[in-house]
């Protein structure tokens, strides 16, 4: 008896042996497996040929000659010293200044710039539009900084502990690299936030941290340093004294610490980042000590 047409006379997976279905899903499967399996080794020796590559050098860009006084007082051009190896030196006092953003008792004291780039936000649209000259002293009682800074946007909107996050500057001490020079930081290790404040609502002030033992930089309560910013017609004039007591340092004549000078720029107004940053050593890293300059007392 003919049999009549189910509209199932075609191909059906009903007439292959379950056998072969298990063999060939077992063959897509491992063939899936495969192509993952190459495809996450080629992604990682990617990345590893990535970061092995060696970061370009710093760039650096040559400071022009800036005002070194308020704008009440007679314009000067300064003559650059250029650190050797980041070494500078910082001139003795018979009498200390007076921390109030006049730089003209300074006149005397060598200067020197933080011209090299150190750090860089994407925000940064290449703009070089900010120089930092500095001016370093010291008597038995406090360690001086006078800086003259060009800026043409000046942008501060945090308190001193955050104030890397706008117009600011940097400076680290190493107090002992006699006895543990190396790249991991210590508790002989410091690090001072510098902040003209926004000439105002927001006060000039400082903020320190300290390395421990853990390798980290924590906060450090209790500063007594001394600041005091001063706006100019091309930007402003900090002054500072910190006393050798926050350090736990005795100064004395001759006496070589670890040291990097740095300035933060920030061109947009109404934000806080840290979109560049400038050093007097050309490698400065955060929180390696090996990679800052050095400071000598005459």
């Amino acid at each position: 008896m003919q049999t009549p047409d189910d509209g199932n006379s075609g191909f059906s997976f009903a007439n292959i042996p379950m056998g072969w279905l298990v063999a060939g899903l077992g063959v897509i499967v491992l063939s899936c497996v495969a192509v993952t399996l190459v495809s996450a080794y080629l992604i990682f020796t990617a990345r590893r040929e990535e970061q092995a590559a060696p970061l370009p050098p710093p760039a650096t860009h040559t400071p022009t000659a800036v005002a070194n006084t308020p704008a009440t007082n007679p314009a000067a051009t300064v003559t650059l010293t250029v650190p050797e190896n980041g070494r500078v030196t910082a001139v003795h006092l018979a009498s200390p200044p007076a921390i109030d953003g006049d730089l003209s008792e300074w006149a005397d004291v060598p200067t020197f710039a933080s011209p090299h780039i150190v750090q860089q936000a994407e925000s940064w649209d290449g703009t070089m539009d900010v120089t930092a000259l500095w001016r370093v002293a010291w008597d038995e009682r406090n360690l001086y900084l006078a800086v003259a800074v060009a800026d043409d946007v000046h942008v501060q909107t945090r308190e001193p502990k955050f104030a890397y996050l706008g117009d600011s500057l940097e400076v680290q001490f190493d107090t002992n690299i006699q006895a543990d020079y190396g790249p991991g930081v210590s508790n002989d290790d410091y690090q001072y936030i510098i902040s003209p404040g926004n000439f105002a609502d927001r006060p000039a002030g400082v903020f320190r941290f300290r390395g421990n033992a853990e390798g980290q930089m924590v906060d450090f309560i209790g500063s007594q340093t001394a600041v005091t910013a001063v706006q100019t017609a091309d930007g402003y004039n900090i002054e500072a004294a910190i006393p050798w007591s926050d350090l736990n340092l005795q100064a004395a004549e001759g006496m070589v610490i670890g040291v990097a000078f740095s300035i933060n720029d920030l061109d947009t107004p109404g934000t806080a980042a840290q979109e560049l940053m400038l050093s007097h050593v050309p490698g400065r890293r955060w929180r390696d000590p090996s990679s800052w300059g050095s400071l000598e007392l005459e």
